[in-house]
């Protein structure tokens, strides 16, 4: 298994989780709207479902 493959069969859940634990406050998409980890997760969590902007 590649790490793409690895990447690719995540959960959401799983995949907010990394870009939580990886992602520098500075360039959090959350920053503005909250602070708590849980919040952090959720936010990215709803990012990852919903539709791509053009």
């Amino acid at each position: 298994m590649t790490n793409y493959e690895k990447v690719k069969d995540m959960s959401i859940g799983e995949m907010a989780r990394i870009l939580c634990d990886n992602t520098n406050c500075i360039y959090c998409k959350f920053y503005d709207i909250c602070c708590g980890i849980d919040e952090e997760v959720n936010g990215y969590r709803k990012w990852l479902e919903s539709e791509v902007e053009a």
